[in-house]
C-alpha cells in the first residue's frame, strides 16, 4: 500500500517538473486547463501577434486542422494521412527545422 502512494504522488507532481513552455498534451496538462504559464503575450500585445510560419504535410486531401503538442522546444502535430511530424523553430525568423 505504501509503494501505491509513493507512486501516487510521484506521478501526480511529475507534470510540475516539466519546462514552463511545454504544452505535452491536448487542452495543456492532464486536466485540460487550456492554460499557459507563459507571459509573453499580454491583453497590451495581443492585438499584434501574426503567423509566425505555415506548414504544409504535403499530403492530399481537405484542409484540416491539428492540435499540436509541445514537449523539449519541438512541436509534433498529426498529418490527415496519420503521419506525425516534429518540428522545431531555428531562429527568430520562424524558420523551422523538420
Amino acid at each position: 500500500m505504501r509503494q501505491a502512494a509513493t507512486f501516487a504522488i510521484v506521478f501526480l507532481l511529475a507534470p510540475a517538473g516539466r519546462a514552463q513552455n511545454d504544452w505535452p498534451a491536448y487542452g495543456h496538462d492532464h486536466v485540460n486547463t487550456h492554460f499557459s504559464p507563459l507571459k509573453q503575450v499580454t491583453p497590451a500585445n495581443v492585438t499584434r501577434l501574426h503567423r509566425a510560419w505555415t506548414y504544409h504535410t504535403g499530403d492530399k486531401g481537405a484542409q484540416f486542422e491539428s492540435t499540436p503538442i509541445v514537449v523539449g522546444n519541438r512541436m509534433f502535430l498529426s498529418t490527415p494521412a496519420g503521419r506525425v511530424v516534429g518540428a522545431r523553430a531555428r531562429n527568430r525568423q520562424g524558420n523551422l527545422e523538420v
